[in-house]
């Protein structure tokens, strides 16, 4: 896959796991997103944003160092991943402080 078509994959799975919380109260989906993080390798999120390719901006908040991993190894094995769409990229950024893992890279 070209990185074009792993970024659209990444927004596409954004947009139907927002389907999934559109008819959920807040609290509903703040477990959803929860639940989300917990049982998936890498988690991604994804907001609106026209200077960005496919006006979409990306930033991992889980799996950080597996995407360094698999980047260095030109490794393509079976991943659990995960998107979850974002106002901004300031609630992207809370996401990844009360959710995501940090990043420790070496």
């Amino acid at each position: 896959m070209t990185e074009e078509e792993i970024r659209k994959t990444i927004i596409e799975a954004a947009y139907k796991f927002e389907v999934v919380l559109r008819p959920k109260t807040p609290m509903d989906r703040m477990v959803l997103v929860s639940e989300q993080i917990a049982s998936n390798e890498i988690v991604f999120t994804v907001w609106n944003d026209d200077a960005a390719p496919l006006g979409h901006n990306l930033m991992a908040i889980k799996g950080q160092q597996r995407l360094r991993e698999l980047t260095d190894d030109n490794a393509t094995p079976f991943l659990k991943i995960a998107a979850i769409k974002c106002m901004n990229a300031e609630q992207a950024e809370a996401l990844l402080y009360f959710e995501g893992e940090p990043d420790h890279q070496h």
